[in-house]
């Protein structure tokens, strides 16, 4: 990577080195949490084998109305409308 490279072969500080190759020093500390997605794979592939010929659209329309927990409505994810 750029920032250790410049750290050990320069003797840069991580922050010097960060601002060099103006890269954010919060990316070198991120660590992606693995996500257990076993229920949304298994739901899809029992659902297209017992409609094939249904899209995205029916899909995700029966998920909802099955109630799945690893849906999230668009309106839980928009600001709440102005009311006077």
């Amino acid at each position: 990577m750029v920032v250790q490279s410049l750290m050990a072969e320069h003797g840069m500080s991580q922050r010097r080195a960060c601002q060099a190759s103006g890269i954010a020093r919060s990316t070198l500390r991120y660590r992606p949490v693995a996500r257990d997605d076993s229920g949304v794979i298994t739901f899809i592939q029992a659902y297209m084998a017992l409609n094939p010929r249904h899209g995205f659209g029916l899909l995700y329309d029966s998920a909802r109305h099955q109630g799945k927990p690893w849906l999230i409505s668009n309106s839980s994810l928009s600001t709440p409308p102005y009311r006077a």
